[in-house]
C-alpha cells in the first residue's frame, strides 16, 4: 500500500469496519467492465462509506482476468476472486460471499442491466431494519410484450414443477444483511437460488422495483434451452426426485385407468384384437415406468456428486490487504 493510494482513497483505509461489499460474477464481460466499474465507484464514493467491490472472475476467456488484476493493483476497494474455471454463476455468486466482510452485501449482474443508482435505494431500506431488499424488474426497456410474458409464463412453470417457492419476477439483484449472508451460507445447498432461500428463511424483506436496462455491451446468452437446466439446477436434488416420483405416480395412475378403459372396450368387442392391441398398453408403461426411473436416479447420482465436489476452486485471490492462491469449498 503506498502513500498516493491512502489519499486517494481515504475511505479505506479506515479502522471501522466495512459497511458495504458489492459481488459482482463476471464471464466474458471485458467490454462492459469499465464502464460497470466507473458507474459503481460514481454513485458509492458519495455515500461516504467503508466499502468493497469484490468481482468474480468465472473462469473468462476474453481479457476480463487481465482488466480485473489492474482495477484490483490501482485501487484498493477493488477484490478480485479468480476461480480455476468456469463453474457457472451460482457457484462464482458462493465464491464471492464467502469472500464479502461488508454489514451488507449486494448481489448484481455485471453487465450494467443492473443499474448502480439502485444501490442507495437498497442501503437506505436496510437502515431502517429490513434483512433482506429484493429488487423486483419492472419490464425490460426495449423487450418485446411476447418477450416479457413468455419468460414470466416459463418461470411460474417451472417454479410449480420444481417447488423452488421463487418470488415472482425476481433475480439475482438484492442486498441482504450480514446475519443473512451468514445464515445462507449454513444451507448445504449447493445450486440454490438467492430470493427463494430468503423467503425459506423468514428473513425481513422489503422488495424494491425498478426498471432493467438493456445490456451496455456484448450479447446476452438467455434462451429457453439454457434457462430451463439452469432452472432445475437451482432445485435442491430431493425435491427433483419428489417430482419425478410424484409425476410418475401420476402417469401411472392415468396409464391404469386407460388400460381398463381399454380391456372394457375389447370385452365389449368395440375394436378387435391383435398384436398391436395388445403390446402397444404394455409398450407404453414400461416406457413410462423407465423414464422417469431413470430421471429419479440421474439426480440420485447428482446428489452424489455434489456431495463428493467442490463447489469452486479459487486460484487466485487478490485483495489490497494480501494475495493468495487455491481455496476451494
Amino acid at each position: 500500500m503506498n502513500k498516493r493510494n491512502q489519499t486517494q482513497y481515504p475511505e479505506f483505509y479506515r479502522n471501522d469496519q466495512l459497511e458495504l461489499s458489492v459481488v459482482i460474477p463476471l464471464f466474458n464481460e471485458h467490454e462492459v467492465l469499465g464502464l460497470m466499474y466507473e458507474k459503481l465507484k460514481t454513485v458509492i464514493t458519495p455515500l461516504r462509506i467503508r466499502y468493497e467491490l469484490l468481482f468474480v472472475d468465472d473462469g473468462s476467456h476474453d481479457g476480463t482476468a487481465h482488466a480485473l488484476a489492474t482495477l484490483s493493483t490501482n485501487d484498493p476497494s477493488v477484490t478480485v476472486v479468480f476461480l480455476a474455471r468456469h463453474f457457472g454463476k451460482e457457484s462464482a455468486l458462493a465464491a464471492g460471499l464467502a469472500q464479502a466482510g461488508g454489514r451488507a452485501v449486494v448481489i448484481m449482474d455485471g453487465d450494467m442491466q443492473d443499474p448502480p443508482e439502485a444501490i442507495p435505494r437498497m442501503l437506505n431500506a436496510w437502515h431502517h431494519g429490513t434483512d433482506v431488499v429484493r429488487m423486483k424488474r419492472q419490464r425490460l426497456i426495449g423487450e418485446t410484450p411476447f418477450r416479457h410474458y413468455a419468460g414470466l409464463c416459463l418461470d411460474h412453470i417451472l417454479n410449480a414443477i420444481f417447488d423452488l417457492g421463487m418470488p415472482a419476477d425476481s433475480i439475482d439483484f438484492m442486498l441482504f444483511s450480514q446475519e443473512a449472508a451468514t445464515a445462507l451460507g449454513l444451507v448445504a445447498q449447493r445450486r440454490r437460488h438467492m430470493a427463494s432461500m430468503f423467503a425459506w428463511a423468514g428473513f425481513r424483506e422489503t422488495v424494491l422495483e425498478y426498471q432493467r436496462s438493456p445490456r451496455a455491451a456484448g450479447t446476452h446468452s438467455w434462451s429457453p434451452r439454457r434457462h430451463i437446466p439452469d432452472f432445475s439446477g437451482k432445485a435442491d436434488c430431493h425435491t427433483i426426485i419428489e417430482t419425478l416420483l410424484r409425476g410418475g405416480m401420476l402417469c401411472g395412475l392415468i396409464m391404469m385407468l386407460t388400460s381398463l378403459l381399454y380391456a372394457c372396450f375389447v370385452m365389449a368387442a368395440i375394436t378387435g384384437g391383435g398384436f398391436f392391441n395388445s403390446a402397444a398398453p404394455a409398450l407404453f408403461f414400461w416406457g413410462g415406468l423407465l423414464f422417469f426411473s431413470g430421471g429419479a436416479c440421474k439426480h440420485v447420482l447428482r446428489c452424489f456428486r455434489q456431495a463428493r465436489h467442490p463447489q469452486y476452486d479459487i486460484c487466485r485471490l487478490e485483495r489490497a490487504h494480501a494475495a493468495t492462491t487455491m481455496q476451494h469449498a
